[in-house]
């Protein structure tokens, strides 16, 4: 149980906030992580975050001074044009500076950001423009259809998707986007995925949980129901030798205890048959070319 916590409790470091930071997480969170992750983009949010102190670490200060100027160029003025949602200035911004597509702030590059943000319009801009769909710009390796998928912006997803994105990329740990969409509950996420041709049956690193271990945890009836017409092991064990339905009795889920332990055949069938239909029209449109977004 106790790897299973952890695994569930490890800081997401590519959106980690110094205010966030606990004793028990200091070993794990270095100072160069905590400076790194204040998110400023010349707005008064900065002003806001306050002086913390980690027990045996420096003095983390995000403290703005009046002195000095906020910082400028052009991902910071990319940044701020996503945010108004100033379409005409991204592109102004991209038309003169082709390289900001893929410089990076403390949350990643300007198309991480517009994902998790769910803006949706701006990302889709940007994938247009040539932006590295695959970019990974955080250390846990955690690209644009991550965030997306963690935060349930089914629409930017969606539009990842249908420029190529890989669906089975896996982070650091092993965790595919499918597999967040089923941690985190986006059902309508992981069907988007699935319908991509997202393996149900790839574990993380570091407690082998599939998706499945997942929805039974969660305890989330309509996409267990989904992952096992997919095929989705019911008897497969973790790090501690249990199977998903071990977690779903332990957190009192019984619909969901009920589903793995006798499956409704013919249920599950139909929906197998409706995700094939999916996918059939769920092909990968060709990648546009850098650039076209000018036309």
């Amino acid at each position: 149980t106790s790897s299973q916590q952890s695994r569930r409790t490890r800081p997401q470091l590519h959106k980690m906030d110094p205010m966030q930071i606990t004793p028990a997480m200091s070993h794990e969170v270095p100072l160069a992580t905590a400076e790194a992750a204040i998110d400023y983009t010349g707005g008064a949010a900065a002003q806001e975050v306050q002086a913390t102190v980690v027990p045996d670490m420096p003095t983390v200060s995000a403290t703005a001074q009046p002195s000095v100027a906020p910082p400028s160029g052009p991902l910071v003025d990319l940044l701020a044009a996503m945010a108004k949602g100033d379409i005409d200035g991204m592109r102004t911004i991209i038309a003169g500076d082709m390289s900001v597509l893929g410089m990076t702030n403390p949350r990643g590059t300007p198309l991480i950001v517009g994902c998790e943000d769910g803006l949706l319009e701006p990302s889709k801009l940007l994938i247009d423009a040539g932006a590295d769909v695959e970019k990974a710009a955080t250390v846990d390796l955690v690209t644009p259809l991550f965030v997306a998928c963690e935060k349930g912006h089914l629409d930017c997803a969606s539009a990842l998707l249908a420029h190529g994105v890989d669906v089975n990329k896996a982070n650091m740990y092993g965790e595919t986007p499918l597999f967040i969409s089923a941690r985190y509950n986006m059902t309508e996420c992981a069907k988007v995925l699935l319908a991509h041709g997202a393996e149900v049956g790839t574990a993380d690193k570091q407690a082998s949980w599939t998706a499945l271990f997942c929805s039974a945890h969660e305890g989330n009836v309509s996409l267990t129901k989904l992952l096992l017409a997919l095929g989705a092991d019911a008897e497969a064990r973790d790090v501690n030798g249990v199977t998903p339905l071990f977690w779903a009795e332990a957190q009192g889920h019984a619909e969901v205890a009920a589903l793995l332990k006798d499956p409704p055949k013919v249920e599950l069938e139909m929906l197998r048959n409706q995700m094939e239909a999916a996918k059939v029209g769920a092909a990968p449109r060709s990648a546009q070319q850098p650039g076209e977004f000018f036309n």
